[in-house]
């Protein structure tokens, strides 16, 4: 991503939002994203493809403020689920500190191929967070996700972490399994 990709997107996803205190009147957000996306994708809207290829260069490169900007991108223009096959394999990457920003987008974006990705993540020991922890909130955000892509292999791998050493993600399992009425 170059610098001037950078700062238009500094500007459009922080300090826009900022001057008007976070919320933008519909009319103002609209014509601002407009503008963004003709100056930053060379057309009217998202171009799905260019994001793909920002975001692989992002995780390739382990380049943690391109992918905060990225996932806000992705928040800003309500697109996640476009992208859960790009950020499913990052719930389980050590080099960043989205994890449970991730699983948030995840839990209500969930799609069929990223099953295994969930299920790791909610097994996943997460030591690098944006906040301190002892027990990671996005191991619940990965069950969940799971849950609602109800497949027979998704259910299975909820008995399976019910039945897990750690006692506070079995139990967010258990109740998973009680509230599902999961056989």
């Amino acid at each position: 991503m170059t610098q001037v990709q950078l700062e238009l997107l500094i500007q459009r996803l922080i300090k826009d939002p900022q001057k008007y205190n976070r919320i933008e009147p519909e009319r103002v957000k609209e014509k601002k994203d407009r503008v963004f996306c003709k100056v930053f994708f060379g057309q009217e809207g998202i171009n799905h493809t260019y994001v793909i290829e920002l975001l692989s260069d992002s995780i390739d490169s382990h380049n943690e403020l391109e992918l905060d900007l990225l996932l806000m991108l992705l928040t800003h223009f309500n697109s996640v689920k476009y992208y859960c096959i790009n950020l499913a394999p990052l719930l389980i990457q050590p080099w960043h500190h989205f994890h449970d920003r991730i699983a948030g987008m995840l839990e209500f974006e969930s799609e069929e191929q990223i099953t295994d990705y969930l299920y790791q993540g909610s097994m996943y020991r997460c030591d690098n967070l944006e906040y301190e922890s002892n027990y990671c909130e996005f191991n619940r955000k990965c069950l969940y996700a799971l849950a609602k892509i109800g497949t027979h292999k998704a259910i299975n791998y909820i008995k399976t972490v019910s039945t897990c050493e750690n006692c506070i993600i079995a139990n967010h399992a258990l109740k998973i399994i009680n509230e599902r009425h999961i056989v």
